[in-house]
């Protein structure tokens, strides 16, 4: 069972930040990642973050966008949770304005991780109650206590019904 503690932290779980833009959530969260964890730096982060966004726009719909990338110097994964103040636009109309952002950061050699971590998060991020309880938060600390509260695996769920 994944436990997003593995990769999210308090102190990378931000409610109602003010950003008004796409490139503001990513600096925002670049500084976030690198104030709090050795061997990620913000402007080679940020560097990364874009070139997977000109692939194609990360958003999920449902107002959820999953930002992620790999990086050389990044030592474990990491996670930044932000929940913004008012939704932004994030390059997919198809998809809508995003609210929550999620900044997910794996070592380069980690394909199989980022695979797996982008997987769970994906699915979480699609159970509208999941969604819900992190769009309820009002400050950091209640919206950490949410993101804890991963909805399990689909199979998982299966397998006892």
């Amino acid at each position: 069972m994944f436990d997003i503690t593995s990769v999210l932290t308090p102190d990378c779980t931000r409610a109602q930040v003010p950003l008004v833009s796409k490139k503001k959530v990513l600096e925002y969260a670049c500084e976030l990642l690198a104030t709090r964890h050795v061997g990620v730096e913000p402007v080679e982060l940020f560097d990364a973050l874009l070139e997977r966004e000109r692939l194609g726009s990360t958003a999920l719909g449902h107002g959820v966008g999953l930002p992620h990338c790999r990086l050389d110097t990044c030592r474990a994964s990491v996670a930044a949770l932000l929940q913004l103040a008012q939704p932004i636009d994030f390059d997919a109309p198809e998809h809508g304005p995003v609210d929550l952002v999620l900044v997910l950061v794996v070592p380069v050699g980690a394909e199989q991780e980022h695979l797996k971590l982008l997987a769970h998060l994906v699915e979480a991020l699609d159970v509208p109650q999941y969604r819900q309880a992190l769009r309820a938060a009002r400050v950091d600390s209640q919206l950490y206590e949410a993101a804890q509260a991963l909805p399990p695996p689909r199979e998982d769920v299966s397998r006892s019904a």
